[in-house]
């Protein structure tokens, strides 16, 4: 055997044993997998998550069918891998080394970006099959060339259009099919007409790179799906097919070029009549009389009084770590703790009970429930691997309101607010149901807490 043959196989032997290793790392090693199988796919599942799976397997077969007029089939079975070790909602999708997606059980909160969603389950699976199906393209010579070599990265040419490209069109395609989603969403909306309105419109470059600045990780989303909105509002939902289409017989980052095939017009001139037509849009915005308090920008959230007047918030941007703030009378602001990724605080004169997120296992990213003194110093846990958050302290200061995650579940729960590491009793909890913002009555006597069932409305 020739020395090049020996580091041949040796190179590939270390990038199996990192490929394997990298899938190993990635789920809790207390999962048990077992497989649903349908005409089309099949579906992975763990413990406890077999009633999901299998409403993921039918809502998997009826998204298939709705979308094949629309993007077609894809080339063979699709592996979808449904997991519960996160409590932030999210799902991804990739056509190699075969088509995978991956889906996360937990339903997002009233309060994310998201939008308004009824089944998260449909939402965030027609968002990954549609990458699935505008990924796994390819026409023309890439066409030829696959059936020949096989599946290669260079023989899809989709996988090298623009991040807003990718994610505008499967954005895009989770509104129109399901009706809700981040399209319809007006928070999700206000982003792209406020940065209309102040003149720092994305220009086609800044739109498909990583930002660190507002809006950061939601750019390629935001201005992709809009993007997507005006080009089918003005040329048709067909012509988003043909585009897909046109740039899978492209080479890898020439795909702009398609732009002027299927429309007619160059990619930089439909991108400038799409400005203009965010900007005429926030002509008739009316400016709020709202004072302003902080100016940290980015992201500024769960404002709380505490019992003596204090105002408390979480804070996040990419020039720091995301903290707990405070706001001094004199308009300042000072660290109280680190909080990473959570939702609401609640706050007395003596403590501010918060959630946040951290690394479980090094796979999982789970809630729990944490105090700490106004003027900080050392953090207590209130729960621990309990998946708990948006917390509330009864009137009394004794019992801490919160919800607790589960796979096909958020249920209500409390527990004492001077608990160590405990784990929440659970109030009321039924089957796909999601709660969310408990709050104490004045009184301590009733619960007031958004319910949202199934594809069925909010309520309170």
């Amino acid at each position: 055997m020739t020395p090049v043959r020996v580091a041949l196989l040796a190179f590939v032997a270390l990038f199996m044993l990192h490929g394997s290793a990298h899938a190993s790392d990635r789920y809790d090693p207390r999962f048990r997998f077992r497989t649903l199988s349908t005409p089309g796919f099949d579906i992975h599942f763990h413990q406890s998550e077999e009633p999901l799976a299998r409403r993921l397997a039918s809502v998997a077969e009826t998204v298939a069918q709705e979308l094949a007029p629309r993007l077609g089939r894809p080339r063979q079975r699709v592996h979808v891998i449904l997991v519960d070790q996160n409590d932030l909602s999210n799902g991804w999708a990739t056509p190699f080394p075969y088509d995978v997606i991956e889906i996360t059980a937990a339903a997002p909160r009233g309060s994310s970006g998201i939008g308004n969603t009824g089944d998260w389950l449909r939402l965030v699976f027609v968002h990954e099959y549609t990458h699935i199906l505008h990924l796994d393209r390819s026409k023309g010579l890439f066409g030829a060339l696959g059936r020949v070599f096989g599946r290669h990265p260079l023989l899809l040419p989709n996988v090298f259009v623009p991040p807003w490209q990718i994610e505008g069109l499967a954005t895009y395609y989770e509104s129109a099919s399901t009706g809700q989603g981040r399209v319809p969403a007006g928070d999700f909306r206000l982003m792209l007409d406020r940065a209309a309105a102040a003149g720092r419109f994305a220009s086609l470059d800044r739109a498909s790179s990583g930002r660190v600045d507002w809006p950061s990780g939601n750019t390629s989303y935001l201005y992709g799906a809009y993007f997507h909105r005006y080009l089918s509002d003005t040329y048709g939902e067909a012509s988003l097919i043909r585009l897909a289409d046109e740039t899978a017989r492209r080479i890898p980052y020439l795909g702009s070029a398609a732009y002027k095939k299927v429309f007619a017009k160059s990619l930089g001139e439909l991108w400038g009549a799409f400005e203009a037509e965010a900007r005429q849009r926030t002509l008739r915005h009316v400016e709020s009389s709202a004072t302003r308090l902080t100016h940290h920008g980015f992201v500024v959230s769960a404002p709380a009084y505490s019992g003596d007047g204090r105002l408390f918030y979480s804070a996040s941007n990419p020039h720091r770590f995301p903290a707990l703030m405070a706001l001094r009378a004199d308009g300042s602001t000072t660290v109280v703790t680190t909080r990473v990724a959570g939702g609401r605080m609640t706050a007395t004169a003596s403590e501010i009970i918060f959630d946040q997120v951290e690394y479980v296992r090094s796979v999982a990213v789970q809630s729990d429930l944490f105090a700490v003194a106004p003027d900080g110093g050392r953090v207590r846990r209130l729960t621990r691997g309990a998946r708990a958050g948006d917390p509330d302290l009864s009137p009394d200061g004794r019992t801490v309101l919160c919800t607790i995650q589960a796979a096909d579940r958020r249920s209500i729960a409390t527990l004492s607010a001077d608990a160590v590491d405990a784990a929440p009793s659970v109030l009321v909890s039924e089957p796909d149901v999601s709660y969310a913002s408990p709050r104490w009555s004045p009184d301590g006597q009733s619960i007031v807490a958004e319910r949202r069932t199934l594809n069925g409305p909010s309520e309170i």
